[in-house]
């Protein structure tokens, strides 16, 4: 009994710990110096660019349950002129809301969230919610973009972190 009553006591002890603090977030500086901001220390890098993709960061899980921040520069003459034309475009066969005014990094940015269904090769069809915030820089404009499963109710504080740390560096491509 006394063996019983010692193990409950040390159960309830160990339950009643405060969970581990989380991991201080890294200031991560990209190639170039084209950006910098901060992220969760377990996030993972990508980057490999694109066509306008500086980087990609993933957060916990894996695949396409991992939340993903994307940061893509536009040059002034490209695709999209405007970050609004970037903006009304994310609405296009989407379920969008209207965009919004903000500020990051001291400049005025377009905010536009659209949820969409994408073809997941694995997981067939699925609602994809994306958050854009476009921010006008140096002959062009950035796209900071929030890529999540609404399924997984993220509450989008890592990338609201992400954007009160985001600051542009030179937006010019180095080859």
């Amino acid at each position: 009994m006394r063996r019983a009553a010692a193990a409950l006591a040390l159960f309830v002890a160990a339950c009643s710990r405060a969970p581990a603090p989380a991991p201080e977030p890294v200031e991560y500086a990209s190639p170039g110096g084209r950006f910098s901001g901060r992220l969760p220390a377990a996030w993972r890098v990508d980057e490999t660019p694109g066509e306008n993709r500086l980087a990609a960061f993933f957060g916990p899980g894996t695949g396409t349950d991992a939340e993903m921040i994307a940061v893509s520069f536009f040059p002034a003459g490209s695709r999209w002129k405007t970050p609004l034309d970037f903006a009304l475009a994310q609405g296009l066969g989407a379920r969008a809301e209207p965009p919004r005014s903000a500020v990051v990094a001291g400049a005025r940015a377009v905010d536009v969230t659209a949820e969409r269904t994408v073809v997941d090769e694995h997981r067939g069809r699925r609602v994809l919610r994306v958050r854009s915030l476009l921010v006008p820089a140096g002959g062009g404009f950035f796209a900071l973009q929030d890529f999540t499963d609404p399924a997984r109710l993220a509450d989008g504080a890592d990338f609201e972190n992400f954007l009160a740390s985001f600051k542009p560096g030179t937006a010019e491509k180095r080859n």
